[in-house]
């Protein structure tokens, strides 16, 4: 949805920033827990086409902006536009369910999909304290996921983990 957005011209954005800083934060993804706890350079004027402005901020003020109302975020400039764009209704509802889920995911999730899994194996019984992830423990993993897949077993985390 965003995507479509930017491409389609509807909201004329401006995302260019220097190359080292996209270098450094493709860096700092790799980092374990980073979606949920490291900053990345963001061009926060990407609305005007002159120098960019860049400030290191959290995925949830990329996306949500800052609380002190300074940068609005990706998600307050659709809020913004949304009346620019010319969709159908079934389209503004999907929108309208999004936008609120990743709110709702914002405010709830504390696990990312790799955070969970390396808390299900860090507490399984046969875990040992080692980098080692026995059969036993890969078994029970992907027997939990996919009884979760299938709907047969429920965790707390999973509708916020596939949001999206």
């Amino acid at each position: 949805m965003i995507v479509r957005l930017f491409f389609t011209n509807y909201i004329p954005v401006n995302f260019y920033m220097p190359l080292s800083l996209v270098d450094e934060n493709k860096r700092r993804s790799k980092e374990k827990g980073a979606i949920l706890n490291q900053k990345f350079y963001f061009r926060t004027n990407f609305q005007e086409f002159g120098p960019a402005t860049v400030e290191e901020l959290t995925l949830q003020e990329i996306f949500f902006g800052k609380q002190d109302g300074s940068f609005i975020g990706i998600v307050g400039l659709i809020h913004q536009n949304r009346n620019v764009v010319k969709k159908q209704q079934c389209a503004q509802k999907e929108e309208q369910i999004y936008l609120k889920n990743k709110v709702l995911q914002d405010e709830v999730m504390q696990f990312t999909l790799a955070s969970w899994m390396r808390d299900f194996v860090t507490s399984h019984p046969n875990y040992n304290q080692d980098p080692i992830v026995t059969h036993e423990i890969n078994f029970d993993l992907i027997r939990t996921l996919t009884a979760i897949k299938d709907r047969q077993k429920e965790d707390p985390h999973f509708p916020f983990i596939f949001i999206m």
